[in-house]
């Protein structure tokens, strides 16, 4: 094949890899020739093959083109994606999981807030009733009723109760209106006053500062020693 069968065609074949050898040894004399006034055409008219070789190769990396390997003559695939795509799939991957961690989570807190929504029990036996729950411990005094409502914020007692939050709490009573709050770790005890239906609250730690009398009967309500 003569220099003067140099083409576009051929040089992009030279570029993607594709000559047969009998092509390729033309590119490469034509490389290697120094004399540029043996083409047909004038230099300038090539100006435009780079842009196009580029745009050609592009093209083919993209449809995944097999390449003739030059050293041993075997074909092979090279698969070639755009940065672009590859973000796009880790963008879309890290959203799944952003999801996903998102719905346990919503999960998890409806879970426990369904939990202590609404607490109420009764005990009709003189001993002691507990209740372990995740915002809170209770001991629920001998004949008593309690009432948390957690939706509403309100608190309803007759009897007695110990109570432990494990969060702080606020609640309100709606017979003395006014707010009662809890601080986390800290054990309440919590008194109807029957006379006037009025809530008495203590902290246990307020305990050794009230008289003998009113000492013993609380240690003996909740079994303290």
């Amino acid at each position: 094949m003569a220099e003067n069968n140099i083409s576009k065609e051929l040089l992009q074949k030279y570029e993607l890899g594709q000559c047969t050898d009998q092509e390729l040894a033309v590119v490469q004399a034509w490389l290697d020739n120094d004399d540029w006034n043996t083409l047909e055409a004038p230099r300038h008219e090539f100006d435009h093959v780079e842009p196009e070789i580029w745009s050609a190769l592009v093209k083919e990396l993209d449809a995944e083109t097999p390449i003739k390997d030059i050293s041993g003559g075997h074909s092979k695939q090279r698969s070639w994606s755009s940065p672009w795509a590859w973000f796009t799939q880790k963008g879309a991957a890290a959203a799944c999981i952003a999801l996903t961690l998102a719905a346990a989570l919503a999960l998890f807190y409806y879970q426990r807030n369904r939990e202590t929504a609404n607490f109420q029990a009764h005990n009709t036996q003189p001993t002691l009733q507990w209740f372990n729950k995740a915002s809170f411990d209770l001991a629920l005094g001998g004949n008593s009723s309690a009432r948390l409502d957690f939706q509403t914020g309100t608190l309803a007692l007759r009897g007695d109760i110990m109570l432990k939050p494990k969060r702080k709490l606020t609640f309100y009573d709606a017979k003395t209106k006014t707010s009662l709050h809890f601080n986390e770790g800290e054990v309440y005890y919590v008194s109807e006053d029957p006379q006037n239906n009025r809530l008495i609250i203590l902290r246990k730690r307020e305990i050794n500062f009230l008289p003998p009398p009113i000492q013993q009967q609380i240690r003996k309500q909740f079994h303290l020693t």
